[in-house]
């Protein structure tokens, strides 16, 4: 994947992550944004983008230091989910954000449009457009509305 595509991906993907109207998500859509500079790492699978966030924009809340929002997932052209996002938030801050494809072990090489998981991936996946958060759970795997 081009760096370029891969920038524009992981721009596109933290927008998505962190919509909603939720406080929760307000911070860590606040703290994407104050990101000064943001390192890729790619494994030949996906990719690791590592942020830095403004320390004073920290999660003040004891129980929500460090947690993970996993239920964005991106589909290709015919429908097929096929690739996997997981926002990781360590010390109250935003750390990473990890990308991974489904299908054949390779990114589609086509536009990709977001949905979130409705249910847990255990179960038979229900996927949708919309998402209610929670900001009571300190793990989570966020909720949607079908």
């Amino acid at each position: 994947m081009k760096t370029d595509a891969l920038d524009a991906l992981i721009q596109e993907a933290m927008l998505e992550i962190t919509e909603g109207e939720s406080p929760l998500l307000r911070v860590l859509r606040n703290q994407y944004e104050s990101c000064v500079d943001v390192r890729i790492n790619l494994d030949g699978y996906g990719f690791y983008a590592y942020m830095m966030p403004d320390p004073r924009l920290r999660i003040k809340d004891k129980e929500k230091q460090a947690f993970e929002v996993s239920d964005l997932v991106g589909f290709n052209e015919d429908g097929q989910c096929s690739v996997g996002f997981v926002l990781f938030v360590r010390d109250g801050l935003i750390f990473m954000l990890e990308g991974f494809p489904f299908l054949e072990n390779s990114w589609p090489s086509e536009d990709i449009g977001f949905k979130y998981v409705a249910q847990p991936p255990m179960s038979n996946a229900v996927y949708s457009d919309e998402r209610h958060f929670d900001d009571s759970k300190p793990d989570f795997q966020g909720e949607a509305e079908e």
